[in-house]
């Protein structure tokens, strides 16, 4: 048990230090790009075709509660020239150009570029909506801006814009309009560069939020579908739904790919859903944990519980421009969720080997985790290697389930093995016991008849007829004991069938006097009516013998009143018995 303790602290320092040096070498990266001053960025020196992208990071020209277009700065109007400012970008708008972070603005940057040529703008946090002009040309943007929240209309997609630079000198012009929802602001600095290197670095953002997108649905459709086949499980489903809560967040995070599926999908649900579904899928995990390690829940969790379901009921019915108060509520809960599932994990450190997979899961889930909020405060994007992390929490949850299926299988194996084995016994000792039961059994037939056929020395009548149904019942145990004799022949393939001319009147009166013993209910007769001129019939006496019992027999226990007869007649040249 200490040895087991040991290796979990020693797997949580690890994982924290791992965490700590990825988190601080991607918040300091090493390029130096060039940055903009005083609303001018010279990249004269900066060669696109071979050092790739720059982020159009530093001070960007700032006009509040003004919507400009390429005309309007074409005309040198001197009211713009007082109301300039300049902005640090990326950066939101609260306590700079209002106290709540709302209102509208118009940022204007010039570029200065040595290479003339196609370029492209990519931007993806412009909060709430935009709409963008370059090198003269208007790009478009998302959502609707406004001087007023009447015409506004919130949108967090991602932009591209393309256009073919014919000066050395670029013009580019954001307007940009938050209201009521998420406090404005380029809170990312838009990326520029070759048409063909934005495409590419779209590309691989689009393809890495298609992998971990496509994994966990897939796998929430495996562990669902295991579920189905293993409903002891339930661990299974939460780790299904799990998967799935995480796949559909990703679809609508970062590049939102649902955008290209659902084009007319509202930017309200989406914030929604952007809450309520981390939550959930946390949710989810801290079940699957607990379920798996057979974890009970205590008076804490109960109340956690409870209050995690008062917080997703709020999510759901607040509107949206007050959902900002419940986020660090949100991410409180969050990490007392992670606290439960440490707890679970320690308490149950006794399940050897199995809990260092669950420990692994979540410590790539608590990356992932952590990785997500620094870049929604910070409005970063995410390292390309941050969805091995989501991969690896799937694929640990993954041989750690496969890995007790296999036990459970290989139990089941080995328990079917030793029921085979005692099955063998069980047959080998009844068949022993029948052998030993037999000797006995025919002595006591042999002697009874014997007293009965017995000329010289009768019987007295009341001894005579205790000595009848002694041999009755004689018979009637060796019938039992040859029925067990030949289900184990019948199991392993053993019965033989030996036809031979057989009396059928002398067999049915064997079967009736046999049965005569039986209690019989009040109502009911049993009658023989055969003609005593049977003749000879090809056939194994003993299953004769066994199918005539059965059927009459089953003809004394279905019967309430009557009788129960055995009859036969000749049809042509053959005899019909009933």
């Amino acid at each position: 048990m200490k040895r087991q303790l040991s290796g979990l602290i020693a797997m949580v320092l690890v994982f924290t230090v791992a965490t700590s040096i990825f988190i601080y070498e991607w918040l300091h990266p090493n390029v130096n790009y060039p940055e903009a001053r005083d609303g001018v960025l010279d990249a004269r020196d900066w060669d696109f075709s071979q050092q790739g992208i720059i982020p159009l990071r530093g001070e960007w020209e700032f006009y509040k509660d003004q919507l400009l277009t390429p005309q309007d700065f074409a005309d040198q109007v001197s009211d713009q020239r007082t109301e300039r400012r300049f902005l640090q970008v990326p950066g939101g708008w609260k306590g700079k150009v209002s106290d709540d972070g709302y209102g509208a603005g118009t940022y204007r940057l010039r570029m200065l570029v040595s290479d003339l040529g196609d370029y492209s703008l990519r931007a993806k946090k412009i909060r709430m909506s935009s709409h963008i002009y370059m090198d003269g040309q208007e790009l478009g943007g998302t959502g609707q801006t406004a001087l007023s929240d009447t015409g506004f209309v919130p949108s967090n997609f991602p932009f591209f814009g393309t256009v073919e630079v014919k000066d050395q000198t670029i013009e580019i012009i954001v307007q940009v309009a938050s209201y009521n929802n998420v406090q404005g602001g380029l809170v990312q600095a838009p990326e520029f560069g070759r048409t063909a290197d934005v495409l590419t670095r779209r590309d691989n953002a689009r393809m890495a939020d298609v992998i971990v997108i496509t994994t966990l649905l897939v796998f929430g459709i495996y562990f669902a579908g295991m579920f189905r086949q293993w409903r002891r499980e339930p661990y299974l489903i939460f780790f299904s739904l799990f998967c799935w809560a995480l796949g559909i967040f990703f679809s609508i995070d970062n590049e939102i790919v649902m955008a290209n599926l659902v084009p007319s999908i509202s930017y309200l649900l989406l914030q929604k859903l952007l809450f309520i579904l981390p939550y959930l899928a946390i949710l989810f995990f801290i079940h699957y944990v607990r379920i798996y390690l057979s974890d009970r829940s205590g008076h804490w969790f109960k109340g956690f519980r409870w209050v995690s379901y008062v917080y997703l009921a709020l999510l759901i019915l607040l509107p949206n421009d007050r959902l900002l108060v419940l986020l660090w509520p949100g991410v409180l809960l969050q990490v007392v969720a992670f606290g439960f599932i440490f707890t679970s994990i320690f308490r149950n450190r006794h399940h050897g080997v199995r809990i260092y997979y669950i420990l692994l899961g979540a410590f790539f889930l608590i990356i992932s985790w952590i990785f997500a909020q620094t870049r929604y405060q910070l409005a970063l994007d995410s390292p390309y290697y941050i969805i091995v992390t989501l991969l690896l929490v799937v694929l640990s949850q993954s041989f750690l389930m496969t890995d007790r299926i296999r036990g459970a299988f290989l139990r089941s194996e080995r328990l079917a093995q030793q029921l085979l084995v005692h099955d063998r016994q069980k047959d080998e000792f009844l068949a022993k016991t029948s052998h030993e039961l037999r000797t006995p059994l025919h002595g006591i037939i042999n002697l009874s008849e014997t007293l009965l056929e017995n000329k010289t020395t009768p019987l007295a009548a009341e001894h005579r007829e205790n000595i009848r149904l002694l041999h009755l019942i004689g018979r009637r145990l060796a019938g039992l004991v040859n029925d067990i004799l030949d289900m184990n022949r019948i199991r392993y393939g053993q019965l033989d069938v030996q036809p031979k001319p057989v009396d059928l009147y002398v067999s049915t009166r064997f079967v009736m006097e046999t049965l005569s013993i039986a209690p019989i209910k009040n109502g009911v007769r049993l009658a023989d009516e055969l003609p005593p001129a049977l003749p000879l019939v090809l056939a194994d006496e003993n299953r004769l013998r066994q199918i005539l019992h059965n059927l009459l027999e089953n003809g004394l226990k279905y019967t309430d009143r009557g009788t129960v007869s055995i009859s036969a007649e000749r049809r042509g040249s053959c005899w019909l018995f009933q």
